[in-house]
């Protein structure tokens, strides 16, 4: 029965679908629930940033593609995509401010241009500039789209937030090298190192997580141990020695599920100092 229990758990977290809806919302969920304590949410503002978020991730697949094919034409469903969201940039600069939206141009420019800059040799800024971005600006966006200002906490809460966005980053990173020959032969590091990087990251996500929440949070800050299996799971699943034991697609759906559990448990500890 437990075992049943988790394996539907499990297929739950890893579903493709679920994982497309739900990555976008977990990168809003600490700051939202930062500034539910404070103000009644607005839910447009909310809506319109997921919808940005949401877009961003089919454009970064398309624009790949395109990258790809040897005839650079664009089409009509990447046209109509990319209008959407410069109108969803073009609301935030109008009823926010030109601040928010310039955010949001970046983030559009290096999600979009993530394999342009692979390409081009820039690897290590795009993995660490959206780590930055995924891990803290929408975090400090979902609070400021509600309120006009940042609290210092949240900053601080952000840390972990953005040493898990790189630890997603550098397995997808991983997967990437993996499957392009040709970037594989011109990589900084070996993917051995890499894997050695990636645990290296993993054990600082949980000791930032414990060192930054566990004073206001005390032991409450141990449901972050529930997300351990998983993380263990897609450790062993990065190691070099493995990596055509399973497929990748399974392994980066893996990755994604880990996240989003993470984030979630995550984000339920700090609605806790309010609830």
């Amino acid at each position: 029965m437990n075992k049943s229990i988790y394996t539907q758990w499990r297929d739950f977290f890893s579903h493709p679908l679920f994982i497309i809806l739900a990555t976008p919302l977990t990168y809003l969920l600490t700051g939202t629930i930062y500034a539910a304590q404070i103000v009644k949410l607005s839910l447009l503002p909310f809506f319109m940033l997921y919808l940005f978020i949401l877009l961003n991730q089919f454009l970064e697949k398309m624009a790949d593609n395109w990258l790809q094919k040897p005839e650079k034409v664009l089409t009509f469903i990447l046209l109509v995509s990319e209008t959407i969201n410069l109108l969803v940039i073009i609301y935030f600069i109008s009823s926010l401010n030109s601040l928010i939206g310039l955010l949001l141009v970046l983030y559009s420019l290096l999600i979009q241009g993530h394999s342009y800059l692979i390409k081009i040799g820039l690897d290590w800024f795009s993995i660490v500039m959206q780590a930055i971005f995924k891990g803290g600006i929408l975090t400090y966006l979902s609070f400021s789209i509600q309120l006009s200002f940042i609290p210092n906490t949240l900053f601080l809460w952000s840390i972990p937030l953005i040493v898990l966005a790189l630890l997603i980053e550098l397995g997808n990173y991983q997967v990437k090298l993996e499957q392009i020959t040709v970037l594989a032969q011109k990589k900084i590091v070996s993917i051995r190192n890499l894997h050695i990087l990636f645990i290296g990251l993993l054990v600082f996500l949980y000791l930032s997580s414990f060192f930054i929440l566990w004073p206001t949070f005390r032991y409450i800050t141990l449901f972050l141990l529930l997300s351990m299996p998983m993380a263990v799971k897609v450790m062993r699943s990065f190691q070099p020695i493995k990596k055509e034991e399973m497929k990748r697609s399974s392994r980066l759906k893996q990755l994604s599920a880990y996240s989003i559990l993470f984030l979630l448990i995550f984000a339920a500890i700090v609605s806790t100092r309010f609830f």
